[in-house]
């Protein structure tokens, strides 16, 4: 019987090793941390304000910030959908780095997608709150 309360503690501990481990709640390499890298090839890349993704020929791309967000809240129905903006850094191997800005919606000719070097950088989608992950799909610019 003295057994019984030694085993349920080996149990509860098993258990919560295993979610500790569980690959569904593990940082996806889209996210390698603030201030990291992660290598970006022609793809979609997430990432979060402060980080950078290595692109193929070694530029870099950095989420600066978020700039404002106007779009209607989940669940509410707005006249209007609103618009997000988002800062980027382009640092290419050689020369000056660029910064530019990109919408979640192209109304009023906001900028969705951009080429820098030999990308053309578009945003997919943008998280909600006060530091939303951006989604971004990395691929070959068109001559």
């Amino acid at each position: 019987m003295t057994r019984i309360p030694s085993l349920l503690a080996l149990l509860l501990l098993t258990s919560c090793a295993s979610a500790a481990q569980d690959p569904g709640t593990a940082t996806p390499t889209a996210h390698p941390g603030p201030g990291t890298t992660a290598q970006a090839h022609a793809h979609m890349i997430t990432l979060n304000i402060g980080e950078q993704a290595t692109l193929a020929d070694n530029s870099r791309l950095t989420y600066l910030s978020l700039v404002n967000d106007s779009r209607c809240p989940p669940d509410v129905q707005c006249v209007w959908a609103g618009d997000a903006e988002i800062q980027l850094r382009w640092q290419p191997t050689q020369g000056g780095a660029r910064e530019v800005s990109l919408h979640t919606s192209p109304m009023r000719g906001a900028q969705t997608d951009v080429t820098l070097g030999v990308y053309r950088i578009k945003l997919e989608s943008l998280a909600r709150g006060i530091a939303p992950a951006a989604t971004l799909s990395i691929t070959p610019a068109t001559p």
